[in-house]
Order: structure tokens, then C-alpha cells, then sequence
């Protein structure tokens, strides 16, 4: 790494630190806060974990190594980021006894599709790393540092989308799953639910809010701020002999409950179909998905630049409509063979 590289991972890195929040999402508590881990560390990430030149860890989407001097170089990357296991997914949202009480079931249990509180409670945890995420992304936005100065028009306008995030989309929702997890009502949500046949090295646990649907209808309008977005919640659960793609939503988004239904429908009659979407729904809409090093570098160096070029454009310009308005054609995906 050279100076120019060294000072920019330098700001961007203080950049990150004047947002951080240590506050517990279930009680308000500023005391005790740990590293919560979103993906269970023991029973998900532990699985996609491997030795890569020396350190051990999985990749994740959002850790990219890319060269700041080749910035503008489409061609140029310095690849993924090995993130220990101990570090990927983390955030400091619960305190010490509420990360441990809430989710003792999905530490210590196999996922359990017929069960509405695990379902519920791997959404709870993903609604809060994403509030989370956002709180501390526009915290970040509103100090003063260098990084800000030197992207004053990107961090503008990812300001601007967090508030819209944050007060329209989102608001109420906090509040809302704090008092259905209080009061045993699992019954908010619609779910379903695909399971792939044999162990896939994928885990994620996102809030999202995609653009399009499987069949290219409009799902949300980001330049319409009068309409509130429609969410949806993705969970990938790995486990030794096979993986679960959970899906869900808020059951008052008649939209999401349509996406819903549309993608099991796809996956009755066209499973490639299918897992290319889900994988441009990973790529694109999720900020907490992590892989196994061997299942990217089993990829040819097309499919890397492919799946690269693609991150690298999110990371430094924002989601583009184009980009995903035909999702299907062309796009990489990541659970072939797999359903």
C-alpha cells in the first residue's frame, strides 16, 4: 500500500468512527453494549470461514480492497477483504444481556421454518442492523472530517437518502418490532421460505429495498419521496446440509406480500431464474451478506470483473436504475445447481 492508498483508508476509516453508536435497539441502553453479531458467528459464519494467504475469514460485499490510485481503472482491483469471523456482521446494537436473551434460539438451534418466533426473530435482528447501519452512516454524514471534504456531493446525497430512509420509510418500524417481540406476536410478518439442496456458503441478514421486481415491475421509486418504500427482509441461513433463503416482509406492504408470492412462483418454474435474481437482489440491495473466499474464486475472471465492476459502482456512485431494470439478463448467479 502506497502513501495516496495509506492516507485515503486513513480518512475514509475516521470517516466511519465519528458515526459509530453504542446504544442497545431493545432497551435504549448506552451500557454494556458488545459486538453484536447479526449472522450467528458459532452457527452460520464458522461454516463459510477459510484460510486466505495466512488469515482465516469470509468475504464480504461491502469489504473491497480496491487500489484508490486505479480509482478509474474498471480493470483494476486489489479484490476482496478477508473479514474474520469475529468482525463480519458485527455492530453495536444490543447490549450484553439482550444479545444474548433475544437470540439464544438462533445460536443454539438449527433454523426452524415452521416456527414463526425464529423467523421473526432472524427479521428483528436484521431490521436492526440495518436501522443501526443508517444511524450511524448519517451520524457520520454530519461530522466534519476530511473524507467529507473530499465527497461533498457523494456524502450530500447519501444524506439525503438516509433521511429518507430513516424518517419516511422506516419510521415507526422501530418501534412497532420492539413491541411485537415484547408481546409474542410473530404474526406481523409473511414469510416464505426456499432451502437449497446441500450446504451453499452464503449468509446474510439485510433490509432492503429493491427497485424492481422478478418481473420488472416497479417495487419502489426512490425519486418519489411522497410514496414510503416497500421492505424486504433477507435472510440466508447456512447450516451443514443445506441453506435457507428466508424472505419476508411487514404484512400492512400489500406490494412486498405481491413480491412475495411472485418469486415463489418463479422458483416453481424456472429455479436458474430464480437464484439470478436473488443473487442481483444480494448484490445490489444487501449490506450484510458474506460468502466463502472458495465460492468467489471458483469464479472465472469474467464473473469476477462482472461481480466487481458491479460493487465498485454501488460503493462510489449509488445504486443506478439502469443497472437493474432488466435484473434477469446477463447477471451473475451465485446458487446455480443449488435449488
Amino acid at each position: 500500500m502506497n502513501y495516496i492508498e495509506a492516507e485515503h483508508k486513513k480518512a475514509y476509516s475516521y470517516f466511519r468512527h465519528t458515526g459509530r453508536i453504542n446504544k442497545c435497539f431493545h432497551c435504549g441502553t448506552e451500557e454494556d453494549i458488545i459486538a453484536s453479531h447479526s449472522i450467528s458467528e458459532k452457527r452460520c459464519l464458522n461454516l463459510l470461514a477459510e484460510s486466505v494467504e495466512g488469515r482465516t475469514g469470509v468475504y464480504g460485499f461491502k469489504h473491497l480492497g480496491l487500489s484508490y490510485v486505479n480509482w478509474f481503472d474498471p480493470y483494476c482491483f486489489a479484490g476482496f477483504e478477508v473479514v474474520g469471523t469475529k468482525v463480519a456482521s458485527t455492530f453495536k446494537g444490543f447490549c450484553k444481556t439482550h444479545d444474548q436473551e433475544l437470540f439464544k434460539l438462533l445460536d443454539d438451534s438449527d433454523f426452524d421454518e415452521s416456527s414463526m418466533k425464529c423467523k421473526f426473530l432472524h427479521c428483528y435482528r436484521a431490521f436492526a442492523k440495518g436501522f443501526h447501519t443508517k444511524n450511524e452512516e448519517l451520524k457520520s454524514c454530519n461530522e466534519d472530517s476530511i473524507y467529507k471534504e473530499q465527497n461533498k456531493a457523494y456524502i450530500a446525497e447519501r444524506e439525503e437518502d438516509i433521511k429518507i430512509g430513516l424518517n419516511l420509510d422506516l419510521q415507526g418500524y422501530d418501534e412497532l418490532m420492539k413491541e411485537w417481540l415484547t408481546n409474542e406476536d410473530y404474526t406481523q410478518l409473511e414469510h416464505v421460505c426456499f432451502r437449497t439442496n446441500g450446504f451453499h456458503p452464503i449468509a446474510s441478514a439485510s433490509l432492503c429495498q429493491p427497485t424492481f421486481t422478478i418481473s420488472n415491475k416497479r417495487f419502489n421509486d426512490y425519486r418519489n419521496t411522497d410514496i414510503p418504500l416497500n421492505h424486504l427482509f433477507i435472510n440466508i441461513i447456512p447450516e451443514v446440509e443445506c441453506t435457507y433463503v428466508l424472505i419476508s416482509c411487514f404484512n400492512n406492504q400489500s406490494n412486498s406480500i405481491e413480491f412475495l408470492h411472485e418469486l415463489e412462483e418463479v422458483y416453481e418454474d424456472d429455479k436458474d431464474r430464480f437464484g439470478t435474481f436473488l443473487t442481483t437482489l444480494l448484490i445490489f440491495h444487501t449490506e450484510n451478506t458474506f460468502v466463502a473466499p472458495s465460492l468467489i474464486n471458483s469464479l472465472p475472471d469474467w464473473r469476477k470483473r462482472q461481480l466487481l465492476l458491479n460493487l465498485r459502482h454501488i460503493v462510489t456512485s449509488g445504486i443506478q436504475e439502469d443497472l437493474l431494470r432488466n435484473p434477469i439478463e446477463g447477471t451473475l448467479n451465485l446458487f446455480e445447481n443449488k435449488f
